[in-house]
């Protein structure tokens, strides 16, 4: 996410500088849209995105498409419609365990774990490997607030123990069971 919105300044900056930014979209593509991302209707692998009725040309990273539903560039769908008839959410990715796929109606996005972490098909997130941590001895299934890392949390499957990290920038909400922003007073 960091890297895409570091991409985007970086193309306002050379654009007002008035160098093109990766092609130039034309220049009424903004006129009636919100400022943000927009699929570009000549190129899949790029998106336009638009701030003060001025669009800007950004280019996915190779490999990678927009999508218009999360809003970044994402892999491709999988060939053969992996979710189609399946439910929203995430599903183990059956040729790499480091990633899995998420479904949205009925299309597949493959998300790779962090480097390091693996996809769980108990807890439906990325974690590290199960620890012998006698933090879940004895408690119910389910997530808990990580006492060492507002940044992570810790799911308890079975008596194990996994460490699930938040996105960068959030801090898991016990009350809520998800990673959240941090309020500030």
């Amino acid at each position: 996410m960091y890297k895409l919105t570091l991409t985007a300044g970086l193309c306002v900056i050379i654009a007002s500088l008035g160098l093109p930014c990766l092609g130039s979209p034309p220049a009424d593509f903004c006129n009636g849209k919100a400022n943000g991302n927009h699929p570009n209707p000549t190129d899949t692998g790029s998106f336009i995105s638009c701030s003060n009725g001025k669009p800007y040309k950004i280019q996915c990273p190779t490999s990678l498409v927009y999508s218009s539903s999360a809003g970044v560039c994402v892999h491709p769908d999988l060939p053969g419609s992996f979710c189609q008839g399946k439910a929203d959410g995430n599903h183990p990715n059956p040729a790499d365990k480091a990633s899995f796929i998420s479904c949205a109606n009925g299309l597949s996005t493959i998300i790779q774990c962090p480097l390091g972490l693996k996809f769980s098909t108990s807890c439906y997130v990325c974690v590290r490997a199960a620890q012998t941590n006698p933090f879940c001895q004895g408690k119910s299934d389910g997530n808990y607030a990580n006492p060492a890392d507002t940044g992570s949390f810790i799911s308890c499957v079975a008596g194990l123990t996994y460490i699930a990290p938040c996105q960068a920038g959030l801090v898991y909400d016990s009350v809520n069971d998800r990673c959240e922003y941090a309020t500030y007073p």
